[in-house]
């Protein structure tokens, strides 16, 4: 992390800038705290996701297993592929009224991007 270097240069300078080494130390805590922070309400939006899922699913155990069997997604997309992903759900809901689920917002669905109608969809990327 930038911040911790930069920390341990100024600890390794010759004449200590205290005040500067307890500034960074300071917004060293703050990002550490933020991250912790982002890392929680990822938890949650999780969380809600699988709760979405699960209903949606008609508490389906069997379809639900099925749907989660594959690798974790440990972050959400980003970039172009978030935007394809999330425009070929808008397009399930405005084109045909479909609700279907983006599997990065749970933990439990695992298999493809989205889920509709308890049946994976192809991957947008």
């Amino acid at each position: 992390m930038e911040i911790r270097r930069r920390i341990r240069e100024l600890a390794s300078e010759r004449s200590k800038p205290i005040e500067s080494i307890q500034e960074h130390q300071a917004l060293l805590g703050r990002v550490v705290n933020e991250e912790a922070t982002l890392k929680a309400v990822h938890h949650l939006i999780r969380a809600v996701g699988d709760g979405v899922a699960w209903r949606a699913l008609s508490y389906d155990r069997r379809a639900f297993n099925v749907l989660g069997d594959g690798e974790r997604v440990g972050h959400l997309a980003y970039g172009i592929g978030r935007d394809a992903e999330l425009t070929a759900l808008a397009a399930l809901w405005e084109n045909e009224r479909a609700f279907a689920i983006h599997n990065d917002m749970t933990n439990g669905l695992r298999h493809g991007d989205q889920a509709l109608s308890g049946m994976p969809t192809a991957t947008s990327k």
